[in-house]
């Protein structure tokens, strides 16, 4: 007697059907994976390949960057060019003049930022908004023109050359950009702590400093890494007010650039190495950089 197999046949072919329908979804899912993080991979490969050529750049000799390929080309690589700036041309004594200019006016700008940001944003009182928008206009004036007007102030207390004359610079457009950024954050708390705090008996200089100034810590060390930046990569100021004594490192690294020739191999590898220091404090920081950024809006 024969026994049909048209029954198994049947469901060979369903679980056929069911695997096939699997990884169609699977394949269609990996699909919009990709599409969905391609722009992301493109856009960073783009800001990427800058660096990347700079860096190829500072391990280059001279000579070898006329070669076929030439930056990108990833033979005859050496250590000479970090060797000049870092023993020879003393790039470290010009990134320890920054760190200080750059340390020293993002403390000023911060600190007094946020004790121009606290009243503006929690106290209502005559002439606020219009403070607000003067402070913010402030900050949309170039700063080529306010070099010679803080050149010729700077000369007249025989500031010119020295550090606290660079970090007052560095805090004229520090100080607006930190008051706006550090607004939504003593905005976003609420009130319950100024409550609570007046039952207390605290005054309004103790609410700021015990209660508001920890809670608004995100914001502070964001406006903080900002202005950092800002007074790290600053050229124009450094270039007027600054001299022998307190030349800064965008100063070192643009030396290398004179009117008989450009040096690559020196200009790539100091500027390779002042990336260092922003590269760390954006590291150790970015948790406080995206939980800062993501807190709200500026309010009026």
């Amino acid at each position: 007697m024969k026994t049909s197999s048209a029954p198994a046949t049947v469901q060979g072919n369903d679980r056929t059907v069911v695997g096939l329908n699997s990884r169609l979804k699977k394949l269609s899912k990996h699909k919009w994976q990709i599409l969905f993080w391609l722009p992301f991979l493109l856009v960073l490969g783009f800001q990427l390949f800058p660096i990347w050529v700079i860096a190829l750049t500072s391990f280059k000799m001279p000579i070898a960057l006329l070669d076929d390929g030439g930056a990108l080309n990833l033979q005859g690589l050496f250590l000479g060019n970090y060797e000049r700036v870092l023993f020879e041309d003393d790039l470290w004594q010009y990134i320890k003049t920054s760190l200080i200019i750059a340390g020293a006016s993002t403390f000023l700008s911060v600190l007094t930022g946020a004790l121009a940001a606290y009243p503006l944003a929690r106290y209502r009182f005559s002439g606020r908004k219009f403070l607000t928008l003067g402070i913010l206009c402030s900050r949309m004036v170039p700063p080529i023109a306010l070099a010679l007007p803080a050149f010729l102030l700077l000369r007249t207390f025989g500031a010119v050359d020295h550090y606290w004359g660079l970090i007052l610079a560095h805090t004229t457009f520090n100080l607006p950009f930190a008051i706006w950024l550090l607004i939504p954050f003593f905005q976003l708390l609420p009130s319950d702590f100024e409550d609570a705090a007046v039952m207390d008996g605290l005054n309004a200089w103790q609410t700021f400093r015990l209660i508001f100034l920890p809670l608004a810590l995100p914001g502070i060390i964001v406006s903080s890494i900002f202005c950092f930046l800002m007074s790290w990569n600053d050229f124009l100021y450094s270039l007027i007010l600054a001299g022998s004594e307190t030349r800064t490192a965008p100063l070192a690294i643009n030396a290398y650039m004179t009117s008989d020739q450009i040096e690559w191999g020196a200009m790539t590898a100091s500027s390779m190495l002042v990336l260092i220091p922003v590269f760390l404090l954006c590291k150790y920081l970015q948790n406080y950089l995206v939980n800062g950024l993501t807190s709200g809006g500026v309010k009026g």
